[in-house]
């Protein structure tokens, strides 16, 4: 049986979609960082425990104008204390820019996924911590963590948002599951 069409409030949505334009405009800079930034950290893999080094990242040859320096990006991200469980993955698989399909056939993309046995960890990343998207940008994890809970039943499921600008992780709990 298909399941009942949800509501939607179509004019925000709408206003949301077309205030982008708006964004890219005031802060063209900030987005074309964030882009790069995104695209480097795609090509980051998993990365086994004392396996990286800054010669790998030289390596990937990547065109990138972050600051002149995305190594040092990296580097604190892949070796500061709070973030290693997201980039140094001894055990399981690790996906990036992974597409998922909810059950509404819309096709969503998870910028770090994580599988292990027991666990799935979700990773958004996102440039600048925004009070304003902050609540939509919970809502876009907790929806991957629902379907991502449907496609690995039975196994815990964690969800982050990666401010890259203030190097800040914060967790985002399923509330309809706690």
């Amino acid at each position: 049986a298909l399941p009942v069409s949800k509501y939607r409030d179509w004019i925000g949505y709408l206003n949301e979609e077309f205030s982008a334009e708006r964004d890219v405009l005031m802060n063209r800079e900030k987005i074309r960082r964030g882009k790069e930034l995104h695209e480097l950290l795609s090509l980051i893999g998993k990365m086994e425990d004392g396996e990286w080094n800054m010669e790998k990242l030289k390596a990937l040859h990547f065109p990138c104008s972050v600051d002149h320096h995305p190594e040092e990006i990296l580097k604190d991200l892949f070796f500061q204390d709070g973030f290693q469980f997201l980039f140094q993955v001894d055990r399981g698989e690790v996906f990036t820019e992974k597409e998922i399909v909810d059950k509404y056939g819309r096709t969503k993309r998870i910028d770090r996924l994580i599988v292990k046995d027991d666990e799935v960890i979700v990773v958004d990343y996102k440039t600048a911590k925004s009070e304003e998207r902050r609540v939509r940008s919970e809502e876009q994890v907790r929806e991957y963590m629902t379907i991502v809970g449907e496609l690995y039943p039975g196994k815990n499921v964690r969800g982050y948002l990666l401010y890259l600008d203030s190097l800040e992780l914060e967790e985002v709990f399923d509330i309809n599951r706690y």
